[in-house]
């Protein structure tokens, strides 16, 4: 599906990119989606995830394992991620920076989920037909 804005953020709702993964609250305003663009994650399959949290100290993707995304610039993080099996879910979850009046600013942070995707073994299969009619 092909988008005519860059990144899918908060301000679109779900009822108008019926594919857009679940949002939870840590998906704020600043944030941003550019990969994947879909809901139905295919499974058995590599997917880029980028995205853009500006308040994230770290970003995560967490599904039967769990990958932290690669920090490319101050609040932008992508990775590669083989994707598992189907029927199963796949949280995107962010770390915020510590206020700077933390008390204990070593003490670790606690991850906020931020989208929650579907894998889909449909989504494969659409995937593997689409290619082999180009």
């Amino acid at each position: 599906m092909t988008y005519g804005i860059d990144y899918i953020g908060p301000e679109i709702p779900n009822s108008e990119v019926n594919e857009f993964p679940d949002i939870f609250s840590g998906w704020t305003g600043a944030c941003k989606l550019f990969e994947p663009r879909m809901r139905f994650l295919p499974a058995l399959k590599t997917t880029l995830f980028r995205l853009s949290v500006p308040w994230a100290k770290e970003v995560r993707v967490k599904g039967r394992s769990t990958t932290t995304l690669d920090c490319e610039k101050r609040g932008l993080f992508s990775f590669n991620i083989l994707v598992g099996m189907y029927n199963e879910s796949v949280m995107v979850q962010a770390m915020p920076f510590p206020p700077s009046d933390a008390e204990n600013p070593d003490e670790p942070g606690h991850f906020v989920d931020l989208l929650k995707f579907e894998v889909s073994l449909i989504a494969l299969i659409s995937l593997l037909f689409t290619a082999n009619a180009r």
